[in-house]
C-alpha cells in the first residue's frame, strides 16, 4: 500500500516545481505538517522520480584570485 494519496503526491510535485532546490527532507517535513502520516524523504524522492523530476546539484566553480584573472 502507498503511504501517500494522489493529492499528497500532487502537492509534493507542485512544491518541488515551485522551489526546485528544496531538499526532499524539507518537502517531507512540509508534508508531515499537513497530514498525520509519517512520510519519509525517500518516499518524497520516489514520488518526484515517478513524476519525472530529478534532483538539482549546485554547480562547482573554481574560485579565481585576482592574479588568475589578470592573465
Amino acid at each position: 500500500p502507498r503511504e501517500t494519496t494522489a493529492a499528497e503526491d500532487d502537492f509534493t510535485v507542485e512544491q518541488s516545481r515551485r522551489t526546485p532546490f528544496t531538499p526532499a527532507t524539507e518537502l517531507a517535513s512540509q508534508l508531515r505538517g499537513m497530514t498525520v502520516k509519517d512520510v519519509t524523504a525517500q518516499t518524497v524522492r520516489d514520488r518526484l522520480r515517478a513524476a519525472g523530476l530529478r534532483c538539482y546539484h549546485p554547480a562547482k566553480f573554481l574560485h579565481l584570485s585576482d592574479v588568475h584573472r589578470e592573465t
